[in-house]
């Protein structure tokens, strides 16, 4: 699991409209795949394991931010420290193999320009 900014993924769902309006929203997506809001994405082919861990997060997380003032600012803050660490944890020594940095916003982006790029091929 990986944290992005909206520049990233786009506007993909509901979430839109709380951003623009400065509104606190958490956006969780398993990704886009050809059979996306298709006839052909039926429950067999749903990752039921993956759906799991996903639904497992949001419990944990969840619990530890009930009762958090969501104050903002809501874009334009710096959450590069967290997602490089959730970056290293996914993609573990991946990353070292593959000669990917992991230490600066620029890391970042050419990690999610190799991954967006081969999403769109």
């Amino acid at each position: 699991m990986v944290a992005a900014l909206n520049r990233y993924v786009g506007d993909m769902s509901d979430h839109h409209v709380f951003r623009v309006h400065e509104r606190p929203y958490l956006f969780m997506s398993c990704g886009r795949w050809r059979h996306c809001h298709a006839p052909s994405d039926t429950p067999e082919k749903l990752n039921y394991t993956k759906m799991q861990a996903l639904c497992s997060y949001l419990v944990a997380l969840s619990s530890r931010i009930v009762g958090t003032p969501l104050m903002g600012p809501f874009e334009g803050y710096d959450s590069t420290p967290a997602e490089l660490a959730l970056l290293r944890s996914s993609l573990g020594s991946m990353a070292a193999t593959l000669g990917l940095q992991l230490a600066t916003r620029q890391d970042i982006d050419r990690v999610a320009n190799v991954f967006l790029g081969q999403l769109r091929s």
